[in-house]
């Protein structure tokens, strides 16, 4: 395995923007080479090893890219709900800044908020102070209420840009009210 860690941008032509980054990998032939060989010679001992060598033949090597980046637009979205019962009431909230400032009348906020039953549903988040938006869904039935939040809109310099952070809230049938301790449980009084 290798690890590289690198801090963008890499000093090779023009220096930092925004945009669309692409992350371009090579494998070392050698190396596949020989890791393909160390592969073949396992399944041929152990016929259980073979799923390894047909998915590196099929595939290639694994990999897995994270990047993380910094800008001056920042983006936070919080889900309150009235009550834990079926019914109740979710509010969306998102605040939308770039460099420290409000992000007024450039955004479009909107709730993509999946139900328990898997239905999807578009929730827009209204601009009620500046930089500042909000929505409310009621939860009709019990269950895992899920919400993308996305946010898109341009920057000062008239760049486009685009924010999402996921939320979730638990609708359950009686969840207003705490669960009566059980006889002997930790949660009773000793006498």
């Amino acid at each position: 395995m290798i690890f590289c860690r690198f801090r963008l941008p890499l000093p090779v032509g023009v220096g930092a923007h925004g945009g669309t980054w692409h992350v371009h990998l090579r494998a070392d032939e050698d190396a596949l080479r020989e890791e393909t060989d160390t592969r073949r010679a396992s399944a041929e001992k152990d016929p259980t090893r073979r799923a390894d060598l047909d998915r590196l033949t099929a595939h290639g090597p694994r990999y897995s890219v994270s990047v993380s980046s910094w800008s001056n637009l920042r983006f936070g979205a919080r889900l309150t709900q009235s009550s834990m019962e079926p019914g109740a009431t979710l509010r969306f909230d998102a605040a939308l800044t770039e460099y420290g400032r409000p992000v007024e009348g450039r955004a479009e906020v909107v709730a993509e908020v999946q139900r328990p039953d898997g239905v999807l549903m578009r929730v827009p988040l209204d601009e009620e102070l500046p930089g500042a938006f909000t929505g409310n869904v009621t939860a009709a039935m019990a269950g895992v209420w899920q919400a993308r939040i996305r946010a898109s809109g341009h920057t000062y310099g008239q760049t486009r840009f685009t924010r999402e952070q996921q939320l979730t809230a638990a609708v359950l049938v009686g969840g207003d009210k705490p669960p009566a301790p059980r006889p002997g449980s930790d949660n009773t009084e000793k006498r």
